[in-house]
């Protein structure tokens, strides 16, 4: 004859597996929401996932999580999240909307915007919870606050990411290198060169805070539903190509990094097999 035994520790874990085979949910459903455009200044572009196509963008137009967006050098474009975050993008900048995950009621919530070439200002309200995040990722750093406001600009050519704080705390970090990490105060500015190397904290001038805080004011009091087009229609002028064909090489390179991590990833597989 055969005799179950249980022990005590064992007893949750069984309850959490009956749980999750009926279907109920221990935790806040995540979902992933959409950005929407509140307005567009001069000539931008974008991708929305599964389209291939890139088209125009429109003030009230919704993007979901996946969507690169390009803007020519004199464009920007203004960007509401779901939980009411807004980021500014500025011209000569592509960006891709990572992940847009968001919690039911008072859940978590988690947003991620990765900046490949460009500037890029946030205005973050407070967090839901502890566990929340919202970042702006270049290839060589990580920006991540609970409740700021804050600019990251990055330059593909010397891989060097700044990230100048306007009100808040920014926990920053490196993506290569040994993954140094560091704080950045209010008002204070740092970066991330192209080794990984974090550079000290330093105040940010006078002309920089004015700077800041006039963006993110017009930021947070533009309307949604409005757009602005600066300059005349028609070709764009040589600077202009130049930056559309550097954004253009950074999208397919971009493109090519992702396969070559794919091609190792199931090399890697194939050797566990073996």
């Amino acid at each position: 004859m055969f005799i179950f035994k249980m022990r005590a520790l064992e007893v949750p874990i069984l309850v959490l597996m009956i749980l999750a085979t009926v279907g109920i949910s221990t935790s806040p459903a995540q979902e992933s929401g959409n950005a929407n455009v509140v307005s567009v200044s001069g000539e931008a572009s974008m991708q929305m996932p599964p389209a291939t196509e890139w088209q125009a963008v429109e003030a009230g137009a919704s993007l979901p999580q996946g969507t690169q967006i390009r803007t020519e050098p004199a464009a920007s474009v203004l960007i509401e999240f779901k939980p009411g975050h807004r980021s500014q993008i500025a011209g000569g900048s592509f960006v891709t909307l990572s992940e847009l995950s968001y919690a039911e009621e008072q859940g978590p919530e988690k947003t991620t915007v990765d900046l490949a070439v460009g500037k890029i200002l946030s205005n973050v309200k407070k967090l839901r919870t502890t566990n929340s995040e919202y970042s702006v990722r270049t290839p060589t750093a990580s920006a991540a606050v609970r409740g700021t406001v804050y600019e990251v600009v990055y330059d593909p050519g010397t891989r060097h990411t700044q990230v100048k704080v306007l009100e808040g705390l920014i926990h920053l970090e490196s993506r290569i290198g040994t993954r140094l990490s560091g704080e950045i105060n209010e008002r204070e500015k740092s970066g991330v060169d192209a080794s990984g190397a974090l550079s000290p904290s330093e105040p940010m001038s006078e002309q920089e805070t004015n700077e800041m805080q006039q963006a993110s004011q017009q930021a947070v009091t533009s309307q949604a539903g409005t757009s602005e087009v600066q300059g005349q229609t028609g070709q764009l002028d040589a600077t202009q190509s130049e930056v559309t064909g550097r954004l253009e090489e950074i999208q397919e390179r971009l493109s090519e990094e992702n396969r070559a991590n794919r091609i190792d990833s199931l090399r890697e597989i194939d050797d566990d097999d073996d």
